[in-house]
């Protein structure tokens, strides 16, 4: 009884730490495209949520992509997050790779929400 009520606590906490993570991201990508909207000319067509490891944390990278005519443009914007900060099963997939694209997952959450 003891490892299962353990285990719904795990899902429990592991789920609030998720939830807060893609808020936060939702949080800084609001900032993140209004401040990209004061720099860029032209009209901004799409933005990619991305995750690079650092040796004592990770960046948290929005890129986002507009045109201007016939030139297209990428701005991007960047902030540090604690790795205490990011869900485990994204820190593990981000420290195999030198970018992790979580556009998908961060989509995904706005359609649940």
């Amino acid at each position: 009884m003891i490892p299962v009520i353990l285990a719904l606590g795990a899902v429990i906490v592991g789920g609030g730490l998720l939830a807060a993570f893609w808020e936060d991201i939702l949080g800084f990508l609001k900032k993140a495209i209004r401040k990209v909207q004061q720099v860029v000319e032209g009209v901004l067509y799409g933005s990619k949520v991305l995750i690079r490891k650092l040796s004592d944390g990770f960046k948290e990278i929005s890129r986002h992509y507009s045109k201007l005519g016939d030139v297209w443009q990428e701005t991007t914007v960047t902030r540090t997050v604690p790795a205490s900060q990011v869900p485990e099963d994204i820190r593990k997939r981000a420290e195999r790779c030198d970018e992790l694209d979580i556009t998908d997952e961060l989509e995904m959450e706005l359609q649940s929400a």
